[in-house]
């Protein structure tokens, strides 16, 4: 099986920009738990527009009991963001950022929360709580200010210098949704600008792996194809283990590389592999069913994004 090692470590390792190409927007009358892509308006210069410059696409998880749908993208993900968005100015602590959770009605759309919390150095302030509350149904709006040379959004609900920003319900044609509210530290309180999103499906890569053959017997080779693909419109992290499995053995793994996120899958990779030799019997080998398996994981939460196995039957005669 080591020939297909080799391979996907060159081939596996590369990725391109973003594309601009939008996927299908999330449907959130469908309750299946799944995993689908959150973009996040990190246009920080004009906190009015709807979608004025939404960063790449995270990883999330959908459930829904119906009634209300949650959505979550990982802590490490925005701990991500918001270090590449702020680097020279806030630093988060690591490991101190939440999930960031969104609940949304199914049948109004409304936001009805977008929470998330976290620790961040700041030059000159040292480190800070953060958090935000917000939804789309709430009065929220800012006032410029200027702040150690930058203008800031801080928070306001009323005045003649308030500029108040209304929240936006999920359109179900287009994914996007805003929520409004407060971000800050409890002393220093803003206007969030990390609450304007847009979902769309996501189309989870695959590993599709099969023995060559339903039995073997001793003298016979034991081979595998493989083929890795990935439909999507984004490059995506995998973490991918090929393992066998018997009741004589237990779980074997013999192949685990990119937990370190350096595997990206390119959008529209189809690398087919051709038939490999994983073992060749003979009479000391166990009789019995051995399964092969694929798995592909998320590199920073280890949720599992696909698995496919295939059994074959180890005999002593045909």
């Amino acid at each position: 099986m080591r020939a297909f090692a080799l391979p996907l470590l060159v081939t596996l390792a590369l990725s391109h920009a973003d594309p601009a190409a939008a996927q299908t927007p999330v449907d959130l009358t469908d309750a299946t738990a799944r995993s689908i892509l959150v973009e996040i308006d990190e246009d920080i210069t004009d906190f009015t527009s709807l979608g004025g410059l939404y960063g790449p696409r995270l990883l999330a998880s959908f459930t829904s009991d119906g009634t209300t749908a949650t959505v979550i993208v990982p802590g490490p993900s925005v701990e991500a963001r918001f270090a590449t968005q702020f680097a020279g100015f806030i630093t988060p602590v690591a490991g101190s950022f939440s999930d960031y959770a969104f609940e949304l009605d199914v049948s109004t759309g409304d936001v009805l929360s977008a929470t998330v919390s976290g620790s961040v150095t700041a030059a000159l302030l040292g480190t800070l709580d953060i958090d935000q509350t917000a939804s789309s149904s709430e009065i929220a709006g800012f006032m410029l200010q200027n702040f150690q040379g930058f203008d800031f959004p801080f928070y306001c609900v009323s005045g003649a210098t308030c500029t108040l920003v209304p929240g936006v319900p999920y359109d179900p044609a287009t994914g996007v949704a805003r929520a409004v509210g407060r971000v800050g530290t409890g002393l220093l309180e803003f206007m969030t600008p990390f609450a304007d999103i847009r979902l769309s499906e996501a189309i989870p890569p695959t590993c599709d792996i099969a023995f060559v053959g339903d039995d073997a017997v001793p003298g016979e080779a034991v081979e595998a194809t493989l083929a890795v693909r990935h439909a999507g419109t984004d490059p995506v992290s995998i973490e991918m283990k090929l393992y066998l499995d018997s009741a004589a053995s237990g779980p074997l793994s013999f192949v685990n590389i990119g937990s370190d996120g350096t595997v990206i899958l390119d959008e529209s990779t189809d690398i087919v592999y051709p038939a490999a030799t994983i073992l060749t019997v003979d009479a000391t080998t166990p009789l019995g069913a051995i399964t092969l398996g694929c798995r592909l994981l998320d590199p920073i939460t280890g949720a599992l994004i696909f698995e496919q196995t295939d059994t074959l039957e180890i005999k002593d005669v045909r």
